[in-house]
């Protein structure tokens, strides 16, 4: 794994995925980044700590401690599913939490910089849809066949996460409401896809808006396991500090 101490000068990207794979039905490409992009939208301003927000929670291990991290739920509906037969009223529930945002509500360009990382979850859950191993095809009876694919639940983004301060992380959670049994989320074969992704299309507006320069920037997409995902801890400085315990 690609530590704090990689890349002098630059600074370095956390996009990770979580491998528990969910499915979500014929929704894949850019009617999944839609959907996703929209639900992060939704819950702008309704996600927070503790218990001023209703909705599932969290234990979250931050600054020393663990602490209770709520949200609500953002709900993608009529999602297709096989249960004897063709069904299309199954829901996806996404849940955003953000540790950390730099000055997010009161100074416009990091509130723009908030904006940019709910476009670049969007485009990693859209990514995993592009990936042929993550989808598969079903024939239902009387109907044309059907291309479905699943993703991996978590994603987080951070940066930088290499020395500085910390100007921004994001986890999204997204869970399929039914049962996820066929198919498989192969997390190694879409590396490649969010890693091609992001450098086309989030890179140089990472750039542009931190003032870094699109040239400075190190996209580093990985597997990970919970350990990896549910942590944000950041040193006395504000700097990134990893979990001891992350494996990928």
């Amino acid at each position: 794994m690609d530590t704090a101490g990689d890349y002098p000068g630059k600074y370095a990207v956390a996009l990770r995925m979580g491998s528990s794979q969910q499915h979500v039905g014929t929704l894949r490409k850019q009617r999944m980044w839609n959907a996703i992009y929209n639900c992060l939208q939704e819950l702008n301003g309704k996600v927070g700590h503790g218990s001023n927000h209703h909705g599932d929670c969290d234990e979250l291990w931050e600054g020393g401690r663990w602490k209770s991290i709520c949200g609500t739920y953002c709900t993608i509906k009529n999602i297709v599913y096989v249960d004897k037969g063709y069904h299309n009223k199954g829901s996806l529930y996404v849940r955003m939490w953000w540790p950390h945002i730099t000055d997010a509500f009161r100074n416009p360009e990091s509130a723009r910089a908030l904006e940019l990382m709910y476009r670049t979850v969007a485009s990693m859950y859209k990514s995993m849809t592009e990936v042929d191993e993550n989808c598969y095809t079903h024939d239902f009876v009387g109907s044309r066949r059907t291309k479905m694919c699943n993703i991996g639940k978590q994603v987080l983004v951070a940066l930088p996460i290499n020395g500085g301060k910390v100007q921004s992380v994001v986890k999204v959670d997204v869970m399929f409401n039914g049962k996820t049994e066929a198919g498989k989320f192969d997390c190694a074969k879409t590396v490649p896809r969010v890693l091609e992704d992001f450098k086309a299309t989030r890179q140089a507006e990472i750039g542009q808006v931190q003032k870094w320069g699109e040239d400075k920037i190190v996209p580093l997409p990985m597997c990970a396991n919970d350990d990896c995902l549910d942590w944000y801890q950041p040193d006395k400085n504000g700097e990134w500090k990893e979990n001891p315990k992350c494996k990928v």
